[in-house]
């Protein structure tokens, strides 16, 4: 119920604050899953997905078992900062960045946001 409440209030927030589609960034696993379910049905600018070190919980595991991956048509940029493969449906579509030691995430999201022009 707590995922179905977030998704609404994401919306309702979205619809009344901005003037462009806002660029989703979602981090761990189980944020992904929400973010691609709400980008299959709500135009954005472009989507971040980068990975979460520290989600191997049971909690995480239970939600990644009840919320599987929402397949969408990208016609935005795609970001995926992890060392895990990307979805096969965005394989074409992806930039994929497997992060490194000597680079922050986050400068690395950056970066990525200066290369595609937001």
């Amino acid at each position: 119920m707590y995922i179905i409440n977030h998704n609404l209030e994401l919306k309702q927030a979205t619809a009344e604050l901005s003037f462009f589609p806002p660029l989703m960034i979602s981090f761990g696993q189980v944020a992904w899953r929400i973010s691609q379910k709400f980008v299959a049905n709500k135009p954005v600018s472009g989507l971040m997905m980068i990975d979460d070190d520290y989600q191997d919980n049971q909690t995480a595991l239970q939600l990644l078992r009840k919320y599987p991956p929402s397949e969408f048509e990208p016609h935005f940029p795609l970001l995926m900062i992890s060392d895990s493969n990307a979805p096969a449906f965005l394989e074409g579509w992806i930039d994929h960045i497997v992060p490194n030691d000597t680079t922050d995430k986050f400068e690395q999201a950056i970066d990525w946001m200066d290369q595609v022009g937001m």
